[in-house]
């Protein structure tokens, strides 16, 4: 196995830092656009298990989190993102021309990749989303009304998140690292990302249906923190979509115990086989 590291100048000109893990005899590659907060680096299990199936991972940290630059955890719209995706996309087209590509979204990423399969979706073979849905936590009126008009005055302004690590994963250890982790700081988040998360299915639910490409949703049953994934997958149009529930699981499946993490990475791998 082969591991590379580097940036690349993304949009509004951050640098934006990336991974390259290569197998011995890869299939395909796997494209992973991750979730609010976190980073590449917590995808160590995800990207062993891809490995040993001779999958290539291309993994990024997005603009304002981990080793990337801009302002921590401010996010101003989700296309910034979509556009970073891009980029590694045809920078995989040119290294490996001949093999075929599956986005991964996990979370908030998968937000980002519902966005870019609707614009993109013929430079990829299939999508894959984790922990999805159409929008997180809904927040009472008035609170949607504050966030709004701090939004126009200080889209950067902080609040208290309310996370509770707890509902990340039912594995201790899962969480203990998460809380742990000093590239995540999950008590706060600016305005701005509530805002982007508010309004995301309203921007993208017409055209969600624009999506053909065949679609995997795997989803924590006890996940509260993405909701409406019956609505999104409703709203696809696809011939080949298919919705995968983890029993007793939370949003992270992939980090969940071994035997749900276990489930989760079986179904995942069976999938991409069966759509290569």
């Amino acid at each position: 196995m082969e591991h590379f590291e580097n940036f690349f100048t993304g949009f509004n000109n951050f640098k934006i830092y990336y991974q390259i893990f290569i197998p011995d005899k890869p299939k395909a590659v796997i494209q992973i656009t991750h979730g609010y907060w976190e980073h590449s680096g917590r995808y160590k299990n995800l990207i062993d298990f891809l490995l040993n199936y001779q999958m290539i991972v291309y993994i990024s940290d997005d603009q304002g989190h981990g080793k990337s630059e801009g302002k921590r955890f401010f996010i101003k719209n989700f296309d910034d993102l979509v556009k970073d995706q891009y980029t590694i996309t045809k920078m995989i087209k040119e290294k490996f021309p001949n093999l075929p590509i599956f986005l991964l979204g996990h979370s908030m990423g998968s937000l980002v990749a519902q966005r870019y399969a609707i614009e993109h979706q013929s430079e990829i073979k299939g999508l894959i989303l984790s922990g999805t849905g159409t929008t997180g936590p809904s927040l009472p009126k008035s609170l949607q009304i504050i966030a709004r008009i701090l939004n126009k005055i200080y889209p950067a302004f902080k609040v208290n998140s309310g996370l509770n690590p707890q509902s990340i994963s039912s594995d201790p250890e899962s969480v203990k690292d998460y809380v742990d982790d000093p590239l995540i700081m999950h008590e706060y988040a600016p305005v701005s990302v509530g805002v982007c998360f508010m309004d995301h299915y309203k921007q993208v639910k017409n055209r969600i249906g624009e999506i053909r490409i065949p679609i995997l949703i795997q989803k924590g049953d006890h996940d509260i923190l993405m909701l409406g994934e019956k609505e999104l997958f409703n709203d696809l149009r696809t011939d080949d979509k298919t919705l995968i529930y983890y029993e007793n699981s939370q949003h992270e499946i992939y980090t969940e115990i071994k035997p749900i993490r276990d489930k989760a990475f079986a179904d995942l791998i069976n999938w991409i086989q069966k759509h290569l």
